[in-house]
């Protein structure tokens, strides 16, 4: 009876991980569904391609964000729907009207690796891979505090969870200090939605969202690890 309720335990939990891997496609999708006209001017003072086919393609990436992110969930057609949330993140960073950067793009592969981790069941080589470029994302230079955190805190639990060691504690740690982070540092929705706002209110989203997507992977690597991702 006991391992049945740890079994259904655990399966909560990782439809609850692949939620949060997945959720920061459903808040990028929605809000370009939802705030679709606004963002379309945006695009278009940065490309020039015309209000009315900005609009078309930020409907098209929000939906097809969505129906990717609702088979992930419902673990229908995997690699199909990783493929388009994988090529819906590159657009979405190539046609950001954000300056972009080598730390953005890295923090996108962070995202794209939890969701290989949840479409590959947590295959060693993915989880390894997933765990290295969260240890390169572990940085936050707008906060001196954060960024001490970042720099040894939150790199030493990384390192023990590749490593195996401890791996319960310096997991739950990780998540645990990473979404304080996220509410301490990336609460975009404490700032106005009006257009002196939107590069600051954007790049808060994309970093909170992010951070929730990593939390996921951590989570699943957590949960469906059976052994010690040893490296040495």
């Amino acid at each position: 009876m006991e391992t049945n309720q740890v079994k259904l335990l655990k399966s909560i939990f990782l439809a609850v991980a692949r939620c949060m891997i997945v959720s920061n496609f459903v808040a990028d999708g929605m809000d370009c569904i939802k705030n679709c006209r606004f963002k379309a001017m945006e695009l278009n003072l940065t490309w020039n391609c015309g209000i009315d086919l900005a609009e078309l393609y930020l409907l098209l990436l929000g939906m097809v964000q969505l129906i990717a992110s609702i088979l992930v969930v419902a673990k229908k057609e995997k690699v199909l729907a990783t493929g388009m949330l994988w090529m819906a993140a590159h657009l979405r960073l190539a046609t950001n009207p954000l300056p972009r950067s080598f730390l953005m793009y890295l923090e996108v592969l962070g995202a794209i690796a939890a969701l290989f981790v949840a479409m590959l069941d947590s295959c060693c080589e993915v989880v390894i891979a997933f765990l290295a470029v969260t240890y390169l994302n572990c940085h936050d230079f707008d906060c001196p505090l954060w960024h001490l955190v970042y720099k040894y805190i939150i790199k030493l639990l990384v390192t023990l969870v590749l490593v195996g060691y401890r791996l319960k504690i310096s997991a739950t740690l990780l998540i645990l200090i990473i979404t304080i982070h996220c509410w301490d540092a990336y609460a975009f929705w404490r700032e106005p939605f009006a257009q002196e706002n939107f590069e600051i209110r954007d790049r808060k989203l994309f970093h909170f969202w992010n951070k929730v997507t990593v939390m996921g992977g951590l989570l699943i690597s957590f949960l469906r690890s059976q052994y010690r991702f040893d490296i040495f």
